[in-house]
């Protein structure tokens, strides 16, 4: 059987269904290592240096594979999820967000190429040391936003405190880490 145009002289990669592609599969792809093609997927800065047409290069093969960004990985080797952290509280009176500030919040995370994971919580996790610290593990989440609005646990706050989560709270008066929005205006 003859070999298909562009894979002459390259071995032929298996990326079938079962088997998840992988960046050294996309180096032998595009005739780079798998250091370059890492930098080049990734858009960090390394001492390998990538010009824009081995970027590009890269990028082409990665598509032509159907590689997908293995997510866990990358939050394991970086320590960050790309991702916020929505809680909301058991009751919709405590927690209201409108489809207006929801819409805004999703386009403003999407722009930044960060994803937003909602979460329904009850007063007894967020009274919780031991839930409030696994929190943003999770969520899978790098902060949080807090929408509660009305009838706050009292000892949420201070725990986020205490154990250094980064919040910003959403529709509450607040001294810093707040957002309250102008209706009228």
């Amino acid at each position: 059987m003859p070999s298909e145009p562009h894979m002459e002289g390259k071995r032929k990669t298996d990326c079938s269904p079962h088997r998840r592609v992988t960046v050294r599969d996309i180096a032998r792809e595009a005739g780079v290592s798998p250091g370059a093609a890492s930098v080049a997927l990734n858009g960090g800065t390394s001492r390998i240096g990538v010009s824009a047409a081995t970027r590009k290069r890269v990028r082409e093969a990665a598509a032509r594979l159907g590689y997908r960004l293995n997510a866990a990985a990358r939050a394991t080797s970086t320590g960050r999820y790309g991702a916020a952290g929505m809680v909301f509280g058991r009751e919709p009176v405590d927690s209201y967000v409108g489809p207006m500030r929801m819409d805004a919040l999703l386009r403003v995370f999407g722009e930044a190429g960060m994803n937003l994971c909602l979460s329904c919580l009850d007063d007894a996790f967020l009274t919780d040391e031991t839930a409030v610290a696994g929190a943003l593990s999770r969520l899978y989440a790098d902060g949080l936003l807090v929408a509660y609005n009305a009838r706050v646990p009292a000892a949420f706050p201070r725990l986020l405190e205490k154990l250094r989560v980064p919040a910003v709270w959403l529709n509450v008066k607040r001294a810093s880490n707040a957002v309250l929005p102008d209706d009228r205006a």
